[in-house]
């Protein structure tokens, strides 16, 4: 992407920002429903910015490809996923059973070394 339309995002994203955002602390007396509009109408206008630049293209084709790698994935089946998650829970255990004996036995070493 070249550095002038990166410097058109930008500024493009500067005006979205300050032509939704900022009008809509003063419309307090519009309500609910114009502030609401004016939201969807910046943020259609941030969707069509992102469309049509090549920021978006390279983003959308980016997404595309993952989307079709993601149906090449081999997922485990149901008995592989809940013995999985059995050795996990019993390694989790295990560790946290000896970090705290480690700190026990430190802890009560110091105790000893402190009271002495």
């Amino acid at each position: 992407m070249g550095e002038k339309e990166k410097l058109r995002l930008w500024v493009a994203a500067l005006l979205i920002v300050t032509s939704v955002y900022l009008p809509s602390y003063q419309m307090d007396a519009y309500g609910v429903s114009a502030r609401l509009g004016l939201f969807f109408a910046g943020l259609t206008v941030a969707v069509l910015l992102i469309v049509f630049s090549q920021s978006g293209r390279i983003f959308f084709n980016f997404a595309r490809e993952s989307g079709i790698e993601l149906r090449k994935v081999v997922w485990p089946s149901k008995e592989e996923t809940l013995k999985l998650t059995g050795v996990v829970f019993l390694l989790v255990s295990v560790i946290t059973m000896f970090l705290w004996l480690v700190e026990f036995l430190l802890s009560s070493l110091l105790n000893t070394l402190a009271g002495a």
